[in-house]
């Protein structure tokens, strides 16, 4: 643990007044808990932190941790007034099994994207127009799984927002409290202002982008955070665009050359694409709403797409860049609303 890390507990005292929680968990011996023997008494605080985050305003309204395939750990406040879920026959048990089948799905993705070179997938945010699911790499074969429901009437991504926040600093919290792992620093920094694009800046194109395309590449990419862009229109290549030439968004040691990382993330793009589709379908007994968007947060960077209103359209985001995750997804969605309709 750094010097700089201030104790969750420090950070925010247990609230007196909190809903009651229920626990759905599978039933389990001590060895099946994370940990198992003496790290028993430090995943009390992983559940406690959990109970906690579950009676917050911005926080999740299920939670399950997935250890090596299996769920050792499910809470909810379905039974809550705030939740605009209500609990019903197997509701809880397709918490669980979708988290289970969830973590597997992220873990074959995460093999195809090693070709990347940015580090291992740990945190993927799935949202649709009802739902936001959030599942965060705790540590090699450790999950949290967490869906909140989200309320009507709030500004679009507020709610989703905050509780993304939450998560992700939870899951931080329990890798360097509980199991003594380094901050991988999952989401990036904070917001803030969008550093100004220079329009003197060299932009590689590919042949045949119509000229919205450029204008809006030219506008949305910046070397030092939303370094690739595409954009997708009844699921077919439309453009993409990239400023990976620039001496700010060089390749570090290690990294693929700025030809070989146009190579695969086009081919990143088009495995998101039908990934989109599969987690719909993992997803459907927890929220039926579909998906429009999704965050690929790995160790460098992350990868978005972001499905629009035409059938098949999207685009697609890279940022190599970790600190820089939040600020290249502003960037992303401004860009996608500027997408023409037709």
């Amino acid at each position: 643990m750094t010097s700089a890390h201030v104790p969750r507990d420090e950070r925010r005292p247990r609230r007196a007044a909190r809903p009651a929680v229920h626990d759905f968990s599978p039933e389990w011996g001590v060895a099946d808990r994370p940990g198992g023997g003496e790290a028993l008494i430090a995943f009390d605080d992983v559940v406690r932190w959990c109970e906690d985050l579950l009676a917050d305003h911005d926080g999740p309204h299920s939670m399950v941790y997935v250890r090596q395939g299996f769920a050792v750990l499910g809470l909810d406040v379905f039974d809550h007034e705030r939740c605009p879920v209500k609990p019903h026959d197997g509701l809880r048990q397709a918490h669980i099994d979708a988290a289970r089948q969830l973590v597997a799905q992220i873990e074959r993705f995460d093999l195809t994207l090693t070709a990347l070179r940015t580090g291992e997938l740990m945190r993927t945010v799935v949202e649709g127009p009802e739902s936001l699911v959030f599942c965060g790499r705790v540590r090699p074969g450790e999950y949290l799984v967490a869906v909140r429901y989200l309320p009507a009437g709030l500004p679009d991504g507020d709610a989703a927002t905050a509780t993304d926040r939450e998560l992700s600093l939870l899951m931080t919290d329990i890798r360097m409290e509980v199991f003594g792992q380094p901050d991988e620093h999952p989401g990036g920094d904070p917001g803030g202002e969008l550093p100004p694009v220079d329009p003197g800046w060299e932009l590689r194109i590919s042949e045949g982008a119509p000229g919205w395309g450029r204008a809006l590449a030219e506008s949305a990419l910046h070397p030092l955070d939303l370094h690739y862009l595409a954009c997708y229109r009844d699921w077919r290549h439309v453009f993409d665009a990239d400023r990976f030439d620039h001496p700010l968004a060089a390749a570090r040691p290690g990294r693929l050359s700025p030809a070989a990382r146009r190579e695969r993330y086009a081919e990143a793009a088009s495995r998101t694409r039908r990934e989109m589709s599969l987690l719909a379908q993992t997803l459907w007994p927890v929220t039926s709403s579909g998906v429009r968007r999704i965050v690929l947060d790995v160790q460098e960077g992350a990868l978005y797409a972001q499905m629009l209103p035409a059938r098949g359209t999207f685009v697609f985001g890279v940022t190599t860049e970790q600190r820089a995750v939040r600020r290249a997804e502003r960037r992303l969605t401004e860009a996608a609303a500027r997408v023409p309709a037709s």
